[in-house]
């Protein structure tokens, strides 16, 4: 009630006194019946793991709730985040659907693994004192029965511990006196499965999940230690060439994670390996549309600057192929939208990487930008969730490279100005750097030459602030988009 409006107080009052506690009741019961064999739907159990989730912080609630937490927890929750005979043969024989479940933010929705990990977690966040100790004898308790016979049961009991293991993550990383115990589970039940020390790495799943339990850790100090990180190090790179595809995508989150990490000095380790990384990445990148996958070779990039030079061509080449493929199946897969974003980000982040133009290599991944830029910039506008980022791609080919420009980069200037206005009126100050670079870098095709429709150049950009500055318009345009437009007219003025 205390977090009710105030008109909403006595009904709050009253739910809290008699509904919530029939209600948990319930969800309880319904956690019984399927963790005694019964079909519950997934959807309900989720919406039973949420309800009850919500109790752990509702003081009233919980007190009902503490009698059944060992039940709740050992019985229901932690065998919910146990792998399935089903995701056993998924993982299998449709590795690409286990990626896509894996990765779908949608599945959280509907999945009881998602409400019962965030209740994991919850309990042990906020009721440390009643579950802590236990819950991680449990846990360890799975572990070594794995290590001791490495059946399939015990594989799906150990994929469940370490789920709860990196669900609890940032509560175990914040204890100091837990550091030894969490470190050697790390090396002795984490990082044995990618290294494939008998009797650990028979199972794909388990080597999966030992990479999202690196995600999970990356920044414990345990894996950055000298004589441990290079350990580390050499398990991503061995299942970076996994046979198993879910395997090779947790990889490169491990990966990513590792890189982005404070700790370790894995930039540094890893920096010999730079092509082995970025094959890496790219074959994933053709087998299955994950964002991460991207985002990793966007950090890798990131990270070895100048370095990533010699492979800029194969890398624009195949972060085009991608955004084709993903671009194409965005409308069906909220993933591959995101994986197609995070293609044109990396296409920035390549191009950011190169100080100059040496060897032309502008001039040598523009045939593999351009198309991609000619689609994002289409009259029909569906690709605007990339607009911006294509427009920070266009600056850097027209800032860095060689002039007088393509026919295809002029095309992009003519395709620039229909969009905004068409769909883009919005985007005036992104639109900005890349007008003046064509202005200011080709000055003479642009007073010369004219769009396929035969307008000049001049007079078509002329239109632009014409659309903000003049006095019918002015009502709309804000302060920022009238000084941007102002901004056009300066550069055509200074160097025209």
């Amino acid at each position: 009630p205390k977090f009710a409006e105030e008109a909403c107080k006595p009904f709050a009052r009253r739910f809290s006194a008699e509904v919530a506690p029939r209600l948990l009741e319930a969800m309880l019961g319904l956690l019984a019946a399927s963790s005694r064999g019964r079909w519950v739907s997934r959807r309900v159990r989720q919406l039973a793991f949420a309800y009850v989730d919500s109790a752990v912080e509702v003081g009233g609630l919980y007190k009902l709730l503490k009698p059944h937490l060992e039940f709740v927890l050992f019985d229901c929750a932690l065998p919910t985040l146990c792998a399935t005979p089903a995701d056993l043969r998924r993982f299998r024989d449709d590795p690409q659907e286990y990626v896509r479940r894996a990765h779908d933010p949608m599945e959280d929705f509907f999945d009881p693994r998602a409400a019962a990990t965030s209740l994991v977690a919850d309990l042990v966040r906020c009721r440390s004192k009643a579950v802590l100790e236990p819950l991680l004898g449990r846990l360890a308790g799975a572990l070594d029965a794995y290590a001791a016979a490495p059946t399939v049961d015990a594989a799906r009991r150990k994929d469940g511990a370490l789920c709860a293991l990196g669900a609890i993550s940032d509560e175990l990383q914040s204890r100091a006196p837990l550091q030894p115990h969490v470190e050697a589970l790390l090396a002795g039940h984490v990082l044995p499965e990618l290294e494939g020390a008998e009797p650990f790495g028979q199972h794909g799943l388990l080597r999966c999940r030992a990479c999202w339990a690196l995600q999970r850790f990356a920044e414990h100090p345990g894996l950055a230690r000298p004589d441990r990180a290079p350990r580390v190090a050499a398990a991503v790179l061995r299942a970076l060439g996994d046979a198993d595809l879910p395997v090779r995508v947790e990889a490169t989150s491990a990966l990513r994670h590792l890189l982005a990490s404070d700790v370790g000095g894995f930039d540094e380790i890893l920096r010999p390996e730079l092509p082995r990384l970025l094959d890496a990445c790219f074959r994933v990148m053709r087998e299955a549309a994950s964002d991460d996958v991207v985002q990793a070779l966007e950090i890798v990039v990131d990270r070895y600057g100048k370095d990533v030079a010699p492979y800029a061509v194969a890398l624009a080449q195949r972060l085009g192929e991608a955004f084709g493929a993903y671009a194409a199946a965005a409308d069906d897969d909220e993933e591959a939208s995101m994986a197609a974003a995070q293609c044109v980000e990396a296409m920035a982040a390549t191009l950011a990487s190169l100080d100059d133009n040496d060897d032309n290599v502008y001039g040598k991944v523009e045939p593999h930008l351009a198309p991609v830029l000619a689609r994002i910039f289409e009259a029909s506008g569906d690709f605007i969730e990339y607009f911006e980022n294509g427009v920070e791609v266009l600056s850097y080919l027209t800032y860095n490279g060689a002039a007088p420009f393509s026919d295809a980069l002029w095309g992009l200037f003519d395709r620039l100005l229909a969009a905004f206005h068409g769909w883009a009126y919005d985007y005036l100050p992104d639109l900005v750097a890349p007008l003046d670079n064509f202005v200011s870098r080709d000055t003479r095709r642009f007073l010369t030459g004219a769009s396929a429709s035969g307008e000049p150049h001049l007079a078509a950009l002329a239109r632009v602030p014409e659309r903000l500055l003049l006095p019918e318009h002015l009502a709309r345009a804000g302060e920022r988009d009238a000084v941007k437009a102002t901004h056009l007219l300066l550069s055509i003025l200074h160097n025209c």
